[in-house]
Parts: structure tokens; sequence; C-alpha cells
């Protein structure tokens, strides 16, 4: 099918936290990894790195969007937490791992089943949040960063497509709101 609208190349669905969490992640990752400090949104990806690829480029961009508008007013807003850091196996990436994540687990089935078709992943899908994935830690801010907690619980409300647009960063393409919950 000839694409249509706009370039989906490299485009990821993203969970953006918070500004409040955000920020304490962000001075996080000032120390152990400034590159993705300085140009990575702080965000849980949904589909884009485990479990589903990026969004196949070759799609009709209308068609991908009106999907991904009826998943997210199919979504409720929800309330995670970030837990404990962990390393992912054989990678440099550490990350936290998040806390009550079934709706994010929920929210990527959906993705899965629609309509939408993705690049293939060999990773399987384990929601996080990446505090470091450039580069080697030494032994000792590795050991630092595996100690760290922050302990709020926050509500997401609404998901993003984030395009890769130099080795290192992306940009914003498109926001999706959920509902309200009244």
């Amino acid at each position: 099918m000839k694409q249509q609208g706009i370039n989906l190349s490299n485009v990821a669905i993203v969970l953006e936290l918070p500004p409040t969490v955000a920020e304490k992640v962000l001075d996080l990752r000032a120390i152990y990894d400034p590159d993705l400090a300085l140009n990575i949104p702080v965000e849980i990806t949904v589909a884009g790195s485990s479990g589903l690829g990026t969004i196949e480029p070759d799609q009709d961009s209308e068609l991908v969007f009106a999907e991904l508008e009826q998943i997210a007013q199919e979504t409720a807003p929800f309330e995670i937490y970030l837990d404990k850091v962990f390393r992912f196996p054989n990678s440099l990436v550490y990350s936290f791992a998040i806390g009550a994540a079934q709706p994010i687990i929920d929210l990527h089935r959906r993705l899965a089943a629609s309509k939408i078709r993705f690049k293939a992943s060999p990773y399987p899908f384990v929601p996080h949040c990446s505090l470091h994935i450039w580069g080697e830690l030494d032994p000792e801010l590795e050991s630092e960063l595996l100690k760290i907690q922050i302990t709020d619980r926050f509500m997401l409300d609404s998901f993003a497509l984030y395009q890769l647009v130099e080795a290192k960063a992306v940009a914003l393409v498109k926001r999706y709101q959920f509902p309200s919950v009244d």
C-alpha cells in the first residue's frame, strides 16, 4: 500500500511521564547518560523497542492515525510508578521497571491486535523507563544507579508518536489524549 500523509519512518509509540516525575528522571539521566537527558523525552516505549518494533512506514498514515485515535478513546487514564532500576541482560541499558504495569501491557496488546503494522522486534515487551542507554558505566556508577528509587505514583493520560530524526534525537509527531474519567 502506498504511504499517504505523514512519513511514518522510525516512529515509536510512547507514554510520556508527567513533568514532576520526568524532571527527577532527567536529573538522573544528566548524571548517568547526558546524551539521553538532552535528546530523548522521559517516556515508556509501548511500540518501537521491544515487543513491537516501530510502525511500518509503508502504510497509510491516516489509517494509522484513525486506529490510534480509536485505541486512545478506549483507554482510561491509569496510575503507575517507577520501580527498581535494573540492567537489561547482555546490554548497557539501565532502566526503571514499571510498577502496576498491567494497563501498559494491555495497551501494547491492543496495538499489536490493531490494523497497524509494526516492524519485528527481537525482544519481548518489558515496560520500562530508560536511565542509561549509551556507553559503558564504571562499576561505581553502576552500583549507585542500581540503588536509585523514585517513589512517586503518577497518572498517565495520553500516548504520543515520536520519530527518530537523528542517531540520538527524536521529534514529536502527534499526541493522543485518553478520555477523562469523572
